[in-house]
């Protein structure tokens, strides 16, 4: 047995909290008490790193993001952070943002790059959950 394996649940979500999201992800691919630990994790940081050279690799950013927030259901949380460029499609997006709100997010990052005239969701702006946002974005240009 190795020394993660004795932690205590809340430890371990505890140290699962401290990773991004994707470093989480990858972690709990070690175990089925990692996978359930992971899906209750409060603090999410997605951050769509690295070059785009394919439109595969957006559309596995966008799937990433589908499958986390579907894995956690309704589980609380606390922190939302979201860093993506340019085609990340607007009504994903939303959903995305609005998934968190109803999860009852307090603290909310986004980084967005819009490459179209977009508009973030009017739910985002009267929020009675949400303390902090951050909101930075920029239009993209092709």
């Amino acid at each position: 047995m190795d020394l993660f394996s004795s932690l205590p649940d809340e430890v371990l979500c505890h140290i699962l909290s401290f990773l991004t999201t994707k470093e989480a992800a990858l972690a709990s691919v070690v175990s089925k008490r990692w996978r359930n630990q992971f899906a209750l994790v409060p603090n999410l940081d997605i951050d769509e790193e690295g070059k785009r050279e394919r439109e595969e690799i957006l559309l596995s950013f966008m799937d990433f993001v589908d499958n986390v927030l579907a894995l956690q259901a309704d589980s609380p949380i606390k922190k939302f952070s979201l860093k993506c460029k340019t085609g990340v499609h607007p009504r994903r997006l939303d959903g995305w943002i609005c998934n968190v709100l109803q999860r009852g997010v307090l603290d909310m990052d986004l980084y967005i790059d819009f490459d179209e005239e977009s508009f973030l969701p009017r739910k985002l702006f009267f929020s009675e959950s949400l303390v902090e946002l951050k909101l930075r974005c920029s239009l993209g240009v092709n």
